[in-house]
């Protein structure tokens, strides 16, 4: 139908207006802000961008109050719709469908600070009413400016909302930015000002102006980094796929390329090593050809590690978090790696200039690499093959900061099947996390219904009923076997009941203490009082 066709259009053609919108938005404000700007000429104001028209006439008026209008609807009407789109995908902004259709405004950041792209565009607002100010004097422009780059500064200091899947370089570039501009905002302030001598402000302004070449340089250097890191990618899955290159341009290209990964990769040699011993069940950080481990190197392992377990409390809400988990991890992101990493050794071992011709010294591929077995991935936790190759500090922040991206019952599962093949002596790993859930809730509301029945029971108040009356299942398994004592005769004798086991339902051995609370609290309760149980905290409801 049309309408379905019209919706599937419009879908699929949203990442393209978005980003189009985005790119238009600087200079959409600075022409709609043109409109309002006036001067002194020849005595008069004007307006700057038409001179014959004056600024106290009519025209000018009607103008301006459309100029208005206009740059109210686009400098808040496009932060509030990037606002809301990802707010609506909030829960699913690293599939793929969502990262094509809006990643432009919520992929370089991290999954709290969706909006932050909303944030950004509301300081570029700011920033060109600033400036537009024509009535307000230069100094008093400046000021404004370089209150709104130190807000701006501390904002980005304090939350840190870029992704930092290599590290935090996004966070530290944006900063560096803004403590340039302010640097700058204050270099003008102080020359207009005439507080100092001209040479001395002179002197200054090249400083800053050098500062910002050395930005530019480091931001290229960086771009052509990634570049060469993306071409080197390319080789080894052109050589994974055995993709023949035909042609003399086609081949000088591979050529090309080849030379670009063999830098690559001694560049890659050169840095620390990251492995994971399977003997001592540690993370191994060794210097590289470098034969040094840098601070920023040690810096990433550790912040790849604490930003999956923050992802697992904070945003999974997880029960419980096992000593275990950080096992889990490491096993994880080195098992997930090991098939690239083995490819990368062996097109390396086929293109180095010292390549050996014995074909049974390139490493095989990786056998547990079955897509048809669903236990694969876990079984290739406990594959010596996963670990036999080390990676770069970076490369392991990264894989990391991809996992720490996935959904709460991804995780629990993965983490489940581990400790269910590592063969914890926890009866509760058998069970699937909602079962675990479950059976928490059930056994909780059980629990207060044998304590209710058990203080019938220690204060007599069920004797007369005992005889006639059959015990109920559920209340028969929480009694104690020494709760009820024969003194040789047919007339029992009733001891009261002293503790509560697993018996009434609980198989988690953490909920001993939510037992023991609970009993506590129900034998303590008035033979009045009205029973009203409530989930625990962390069951699902």
């Amino acid at each position: 139908t049309w309408s379905q066709f019209w919706s599937d259009y419009f879908e699929d053609s949203e990442g393209v207006v978005l980003s189009v919108f985005v790119l238009a938005y600087p200079p959409v404000l600075r022409q709609l802000t043109s409109l309002t700007r006036c001067d002194d000429l020849d005595g008069q104001r004007r307006v700057l961008v038409a001179p014959e028209v004056l600024c106290t006439g009519s025209d000018y008026t009607n103008v301006a109050i459309a100029a208005w209008i206009l740059l109210t609807l686009w400098g808040l009407g496009l932060p509030a719709i990037c606002y809301l789109l990802t707010w609506r995908k909030r829960r699913n902004l690293h599939a793929f469908t969502t990262r094509v259709r809006i990643g432009v405004i919520s992929s370089e950041y991290e999954a709290g600070y969706f909006y932050w792209d909303s944030v950004t565009l509301l300081v570029r607002l700011t920033i060109t009413l600033v400036v537009s100010l024509s009535s307000a004097s230069q100094e008093l422009r400046l000021v404004l400016l370089l209150i709104v780059g130190i807000t701006a500064y501390v904002m980005t200091r304090v939350y840190m909302p870029f992704e930092n899947s290599s590290g935090e370089i996004l966070d530290t570039l944006h900063s560096s930015a803004l403590k340039i501009f302010c640097a700058a905002t204050s270099v003008l302030l102080l020359g207009l000002s005439k507080v100092t001598h001209t040479v001395f402000c002179a002197a200054i302004s090249f400083i800053v102006i050098a500062c910002h070449v050395l930005f530019v340089l480091y931001l290229i250097r960086l771009f052509f980094g990634y570049v060469r890191r993306s071409i080197a990618e390319g080789v080894v899955e052109a050589h994974m796929r055995g993709v023949a290159r035909h042609g003399c341009c086609r081949r000088c290209c591979l050529k090309l390329s080849e030379s670009i990964f063999l830098r690559e990769t001694k560049a890659q040699q050169r840095a620390a090593q990251t492995s994971y011993d399977v003997s001592t069940n540690s993370i191994v950080i060794s210097p590289g050809l470098s034969g040094k481990i840098r601070d920023h190197e040690q810096f990433l392992v550790a912040y790849g590690i604490a930003g999956c377990v923050s992802h697992s409390i904070e945003f999974c809400k997880v029960e419980r978090l096992s000593m275990h988990f950080v096992e889990f991890l490491a096993r994880r992101a080195f098992a997930e790696s090991a098939d690239k990493l083995q490819c990368t050794d062996r097109v390396w071992r086929k293109l180095r200039p010292t390549a050996s011709s014995d074909s049974k010294s390139d490493p095989q591929r990786l056998a547990w690499q079955d897509n048809r077995d669903s236990q694969a991935p876990t079984k290739a936790l406990f594959e010596t093959s996963s670990f036999k190759l080390g990676m770069s500090a970076i490369d392991f922040q990264g894989v990391l900061d991809s996992l720490s991206q996935s959904p709460k019952d991804h995780l629990e599962k993965s983490f489940h099947d581990f400790m269910i093949a590592k063969g914890s002596g926890d009866k509760d790993y058998e069970l699937l996390p909602h079962e675990r859930m479950l059976l928490k809730f059930i056994g909780i509301k059980h629990v207060i219904k044998a304590g209710l029945f058990l203080k019938d029971v220690s204060e007599g108040r069920v004797d007369s009923r005992l005889d006639s009356e059959p015990v109920r299942p559920d209340m028969a398994d929480c009694l104690d076997s020494d709760a009820v004592s024969h003194d040789g005769g047919s007339n029992p004798q009733r001891e009261p009941a002293t503790f509560l086991t697993d018996q009434a339902g609980m198989t988690n051995a953490d909920e001993a203490m939510d037992i023991e609370r609970i009993k506590d609290q129900t034998l303590s309760r008035p033979e009045q009082s009205v029973v009203e149980t409530h989930p625990v905290d962390g069951a699902d409801t």
